[in-house]
């Protein structure tokens, strides 16, 4: 989902922030956000349930103690999503514009070398919308960098083809952030 980033706030509070504010970025906002916590309600509360009827007996099976921890778990990824699916990582990079620039381009190339990457003085973005025979089913990612003097910030988001951000991408695109930021500190160590 492209969005206008207002970049100052945006560095200054280490959220995504879109300076546009009309009807239809608000609506599909509280429609992310309507989404995530019925999924997350079912996800969580549903297992509570179930787990509740095997400890008063009421529910006889193993499997069902297996099933509501997977669910629960997913819940969890989920609710870890939710939270921090809009918050930029914030890490220290060299003292040069310059060379955080060309550092991280060169790594995120490495990590998503289909993406084509938009750069500005202060940020670069990239959307990379799926093609082919089954465009309707697959996310679109959208990877937004910011640089505010020595720090970079990063953050990797997954969108459904409708603009939904998914919150259960969240914990693993921070994992790859931070292979991405311990990779960016050897090429910047190795440099100097």
């Amino acid at each position: 989902m492209r969005i206008n980033l207002n970049i100052q706030k945006s560095i200054e509070s280490g959220w995504v922030i879109n300076s546009r504010q009309d009807f239809d970025t608000q609506f599909n906002k509280y429609l992310n956000i309507f989404v995530s916590v019925a999924f997350l309600v079912i996800l969580l509360v549903f297992p509570i349930f179930l787990w509740l009827g095997i400890y008063t007996g009421q529910i006889k099976s193993f499997s069902t103690i297996v099933f509501p921890g997977i669910l629960f778990t997913i819940g969890l990824i989920g609710l870890y999503g939710f939270i921090l699916g809009n918050k930029f990582v914030r890490f220290r990079g060299s003292h040069d514009l310059t060379k955080n620039q060309e550092a991280i381009l060169r790594l995120l190339k490495e990590y998503y070398p289909k993406n084509s990457f938009y750069q500005g003085d202060q940020f670069m973005t990239s959307y990379l919308k799926p093609t082919g025979f089954m465009r309707r089913s697959k996310p679109t990612n959208r990877i937004l960098v910011l640089f505010d003097r020595n720090d970079i910030l990063l953050n990797i988001s997954v969108f459904s083809d409708g603009g939904i951000q998914s919150p259960f991408h969240t914990l693993f695109h921070h994992w790859t952030i931070h292979r991405i930021k311990n990779r960016l500190r050897e090429t910047l160590n190795g440099q100097a």
